[in-house]
């Protein structure tokens, strides 16, 4: 399937299914899926647990082991999904379960990112994969993993791994961009680039698709994508598979779905796979919440075997002072809080107002203020100090010299002088102890949270008295988060708490200042190009345009590194001296472990150095039991 026999075009079947995209990301922002974007939902100011919590709903005391010896007890859906509905495609825009049951083509080691710079990758629904050409017409060959099965017992093939990228082309899923034409070939399949690729972008994507369509099961649909002759008839055919139910999962993780509840699922040990005959546990057992509380209540009343969850300081402490966990693990969520401009806002769209508030606001008072403080485990949250937009892998990029020269804007200050200064040649004065504009009326800020997520509510309102004590009207206005996120969406906000960072390569990190929705899931109206100081490295030289769109575009296709560097250091001052977010905190999420009765590889090897660990740890085969 490909342009040589299908011509279709992957952007405009993008822009038609958008609607479907936006969707499914409402419907996961809104549901359990949004504690996996914040991990922070309903957390309770104090830290003092309460919720939902308590019980697990099926009389299993669990903890110390569980009630039933080997089986592992984990608070979490491991999914997105409206509880009380449960099937497996991954394409219905209405509910989805699958995060424990499916694996990615590969998993990047983010420990050996951290520690030395390399970039490694586990393979898992491949073996591997090889590039004859980084170049528009070059071929992608990529090798199912010939020892991993399907839970029916099924080798993954070709055909599987043929089935779920042509799924995604045609659903407008990134992948898409790069297939020209794609084929099996014997025991294998290739893929035609239709553009030349940075092998490092490619891989990343490559790498984040899931093994999760199984061919027989997808082949109604494939076999109908494949005789469309028309852009109309593709939306059709994936609007009806949007809405389509799978009743019973076929994954290929370590772990297969045994039985489902709205209390629990309970996952067997799947034998045939790699890492199988090394597990020697009966299963997983996922118990239901419904809020943050609810999970931090399980912990604490040593009812599971596992949690994760951002978590304020005196939760943590009193989780670790029960009788079952005796480990927290901090790992990468790969973003984190950022507070984000509309760009075609009057105000918000002039860059020394975006600047000024930048030294208005003290990023350690506001980290402080979501309810994240330093215990003997270390810290959770830190305020962000460097304003360059790079989330992850800071020092494969920029030197000392490089890092210097950029604005920090003050991180645990107030920096009036500065912020006086630009807000006046923005055209506002000071009027006694407020701040107006040129029409005399008074200089309001809204900062828009979502009500859902505390952390961020009890930053914004920090944020809020910081700026009226600067004399700027400020309010925090607060929404549900499907409204919220829907808000940000269509780009109905002036400025709000989002997101920064993303993954771990730049390009992907850099796609949240300065792309719009889809490519984002806010729409930021960020333009194409920006006028700061050069050159690089000069705040005082003379204004000029960086054309950071084309910046990106050329990142994504250049296969020269010293290039790549280059256009990551521009992107960054762009970043720096052009503030299209203020980075607010960089955040670990939190993992309680029960080490006593259960067996772990060297989990203090791993602390701050791995992504997801809460599901990451599961797909290497972790835990066993103590012998």
């Amino acid at each position: 399937m490909g342009s040589s026999d299908n011509p279709k075009s992957t952007q405009t079947r993008r822009r038609s299914l958008e609607a479907l995209s936006r969707r499914r990301f409402v419907q996961g922002a809104a549901g359990a899926g949004a504690v996996g974007i914040a991990g922070c939902a309903g957390q309770d100011p104090e830290g003092n647990g309460g919720g939902n919590g308590g019980g697990n709903g099926n009389g299993n005391p669990g903890g110390n082991g569980s009630a039933d010896g080997d089986v592992f007890q984990l608070v979490s859906w491991l999914g997105e999904a409206d509880p009380t509905r449960f099937q497996f495609n991954p394409y219905n825009v209405e509910s989805y379960y699958g995060t424990a049951i499916f694996e990615s083509f590969a998993h990047f080691n983010l420990q050996t990112f951290i520690d030395d710079g390399e970039r490694e990758w586990f393979h898992r629904g491949l073996e591997d994969w090889s590039i004859s050409e980084p170049t528009e017409g070059g071929v992608v060959t990529l090798h199912p993993n010939s020892e991993r099965t399907w839970h029916d017992g099924d080798d993954v093939t070709a055909e599987d791994v043929y089935a779920k990228l042509v799924l995604d082309e045609a659903f407008g899923s990134l992948i898409g961009d790069y297939m020209d034409e794609i084929e099996v070939a014997g025991d294998a399949v290739e893929l035609t680039l239709s553009r030349d690729i940075n092998e490092e972008v490619f891989e990343d994507v490559l790498a984040r698709v899931d093994m999760n369509t199984k061919y027989d099961l997808y082949e109604d649909w494939i076999e109908q994508l494949e005789d469309a002759s028309s852009d109309e008839e593709v939306d059709e055919i994936m609007g009806e598979l949007a809405t389509w139910d799978l009743d019973e999962p076929v994954g290929t993780s370590p772990y297969k779905l045994a039985q489902m509840s709205e209390q629990s699922f309970t996952f067997d040990v799947h034998d045939e796979h790699p890492v199988g005959g090394e597990m020697d546990i009966e299963g997983v057992e996922a118990l239901a919440h419904t809020t943050n509380e609810s999970k931090w209540q399980y912990a604490l009343s040593d009812e599971c075997d596992m949690m994760e969850s951002g978590t304020p300081k005196e939760t943590i402490e009193g989780i670790l002072d029960t009788e079952t966990f005796d480990f927290m693990m901090r790992f990468h969520w790969l973003n984190a809080l950022a507070l984000t401009f509309n760009h075609d806002d009057d105000m918000y769209g002039k860059r020394e107002v975006r600047q000024a508030l930048a030294y208005l606001i003290n990023r350690d008072m506001a980290t402080e203020a979501g309810g994240y403080e330093e215990g003997d485990w270390g810290q959770v949250r830190n305020p962000q100090e460097h304003l360059h937009g790079v989330y992850v892998g800071e020092d494969a990029w920029f030197d000392d010299e490089f890092l210097e020269s950029l604005n920090t804007y003050g991180v645990n200050e107030i920096r009036t002088d500065e912020a006086t200064q630009l807000l006046q040649e923005a055209g506002y004065e000071r009027d006694g102890d407020s701040w107006v504009d040129e029409s005399g009326e008074p200089l309001t800020i809204e900062v828009d949270t979502v009500g859902d997520f505390g952390e961020f509510v009890r930053a914004s309102q920090s944020l809020e008295q910081q700026l009226n004590d600067f004399g700027i009207q400020a309010e925090v206005t607060t929404g549900e988060a499907s409204t919220f996120f829907d808000r940000m969406y269509e780009g109905d906000f002036g400025m709000c708490t989002g997101y920064w960072g993303e993954n771990v390569h730049p390009y992907d990190q850099y796609q949240m200042p300065f792309y719009n929705a889809p490519r984002n899931w806010i729409t930021t109206n960020h333009p194409a190009e920006v006028e700061v100081p050069m050159p690089v490295g000069d705040p005082d030289g003379s204004l000029d345009t960086i054309d950071v769109h084309g910046l990106m575009d050329e990142l994504s296709t250049s296969s020269d590194e010293d290039r790549n560097r280059e256009i990551v250091q521009e992107l960054a001052w762009a970043y720096n001296q052009s503030v299209p977010q203020i980075p607010i905190w960089f955040r670990y999420g939190q993992m309680f472990l029960n080490t006593s009765d259960w067996e772990w590889p060297d989990l203090e090897s791993l602390d701050t150095k791995m992504a997801f660990a809460q599901e990451e740890l599961f797909r290497r085969g972790w835990p066993r039991s103590v012998e």
